[in-house]
């Protein structure tokens, strides 16, 4: 990542949540949905190692284009 290799801040966790929320004018437009259809609203925030956050961001999708998909390893 951009943050680690060129400015040398090290992360450490991230803390991402997903909800179905009612979409504001401007997602609705770009999605191609009607104001107040509902879309999947992700937020993440990524902290350094001191438990700094040093990234945010909220993304809208669609609800009949998302896929969520978890890998869990024993150990």
């Amino acid at each position: 990542m951009i943050l680690e290799r060129e400015l040398g801040i090290a992360l450490a966790v991230a803390d991402i949540a997903f909800e179905l929320a009612a979409c504001d004018a401007e997602a609705a437009g770009v999605l191609g949905l009607g104001p107040q259809d509902m879309a999947v609203q992700i937020e993440r925030t990524v902290y350094d190692n001191r438990m700094k956050p040093v990234v945010f961001e909220r993304i809208a999708e669609r609800p009949d284009a998302f896929r969520y998909s978890v890998r869990a390893s024993r150990g």
